[in-house]
């Protein structure tokens, strides 16, 4: 007889599976908070650690060396567009004289 999956049973596999790698990724984290964002190579990979408020827990992430390049540049640029005033790739006019 054959075991056949149900969409509940590959879901719940699914989540096993995505909860235990997330655990093994924050093994990697032992001296950080849990909403505290991390970072750590591990043979030429890049974890990243980050709070998330809707799940309410750490989530982990793994990143190739040229996608964690890409992540950082992208990371940057955001922090700078929003510095300068930028919101959704729109400047935000400051409030202007009238004369």
């Amino acid at each position: 007889m054959a075991l056949t999956f149900t969409s509940r049973n590959k879901k719940e596999k699914k989540r096993i599976l995505t909860e235990t790698r997330n655990n093994f990724y924050l093994s990697f984290f032992d001296n950080v908070s849990p909403q505290e964002y991390a970072e750590k190579e591990v043979n030429g990979f890049w974890i990243v650690k980050q709070w998330n408020p809707e799940l309410q827990q750490p989530q982990c992430a793994l990143y190739s060396p040229e996608t964690f390049q890409r992540y950082k540049v992208d990371a940057t640029a955001s922090a700078v567009s929003l510095d300068l005033g930028f919101s959704n790739n729109r400047q935000t006019a400051p409030d202007s004289e009238t004369s």
